[in-house]
């Protein structure tokens, strides 16, 4: 079972190679300072557009160039399959989204943004380049930080850890 913080009462692992104890210290309260206010920004965005805070999550996983089946969306949200189900009548009441068999396999079932949630998702970019200052870096430290949480955000826990459900609410 894993917690919010990378937690575990899974049996230890080999541990990665030490980090500088003072780096950790000082770079641990920024990150759960970002997670705070990622976490509280969600919720004021939902609560900004009236929406439940699942469906804003779900909306942001979704990639408008391209249809994600709903299982991919329940493992990326942390939550379970049922659950999506019902993210997606919401998005789908909204028309946000549009539910569709997959093409190469009908029983799967995929998602596709639509215009409407094309929309939803610019705003909410706005809100977060806003709330996260990201205007205030320039591209060359924008690809920086891009590359370095991507590498960070990579998978790499054991299989059975789980990000925390974002598609519960608090």
């Amino acid at each position: 079972m894993c917690y919010a913080f990378g937690m575990s009462d899974a049996p230890a692992r080999t541990a990665a190679p030490a980090v500088d104890e003072r780096f950790s210290e000082e770079l641990a309260p920024l990150l759960i300072d970002l997670w705070t206010r990622l976490r509280d920004y969600m919720s004021d965005v939902a609560a900004d557009l009236g929406l439940p805070v699942p469906l804003v999550v779900a909306i942001r996983y979704l990639d408008p160039d391209r249809p994600r089946p709903m299982n991919e969306l329940a493992e990326a949200m942390g939550c379970d399959p049922s659950h999506v189900t019902g993210i997606t009548d919401g998005l789908e009441e909204l028309g946000l989204a549009r539910r569709h068999p997959a093409t190469h396999d009908r029983r799967v079932k995929e998602l596709r943004v639509t215009e409407a949630g094309v929309h939803l998702r610019m705003e909410i970019d706005r809100h977060l380049d806003r709330v996260l200052r990201l205007s205030a870096l320039d591209p060359r430290q924008r690809a920086t930080l891009l590359d370095l949480l991507a590498r960070l955000l990579a998978p790499a826990s054991p299989p059975d850890c789980k990000p925390p459900a974002t598609c519960r609410q608090p």
